[in-house]
């Protein structure tokens, strides 16, 4: 017998049920190679975007230093004195999200 022009048939329970499995399949990938050349626009405007803001951090340097050179030179130097922020005790803030909770529950409670 010839190989080539054999016929082979297989018998296919529920055929309805493999043809809407194959049309759910087929509408996944469809729906997945939507997303991946929306991801892939987005990766593309992403790009544009940082080369944009490339070349307006590089105008903005050279602005600042033409404008820092046509600047008069002063002897005025600036002190930064550091300032130490009072701390919030751990406990204080958490007694207090523990009261908040507390009172949600409780509105809660009378709505039901």
């Amino acid at each position: 017998m010839n190989e080539e022009n054999s016929d082979f048939f297989v018998e296919l329970h529920d055929s309805s049920d493999l043809r809407k499995d194959l049309l759910l399949s087929s509408k996944q990938t469809i729906h997945t190679l939507k997303k991946y050349r929306e991801f892939a626009e987005l990766k593309i405007k992403k790009k544009q975007a940082v080369s944009q803001l490339s070349k307006t951090m590089i105008k903005i340097k050279e602005l600042a230093s033409s404008l820092q050179s046509s600047l008069p030179k002063s002897k005025v130097e600036l002190t930064v004195s550091k300032k130490k922020i009072k701390e919030v005790p751990e406990h204080h803030t958490e007694s207090v999200f523990l009261e908040k909770l507390n009172r949600i529950e409780e509105r809660l409670k009378s709505l039901d």
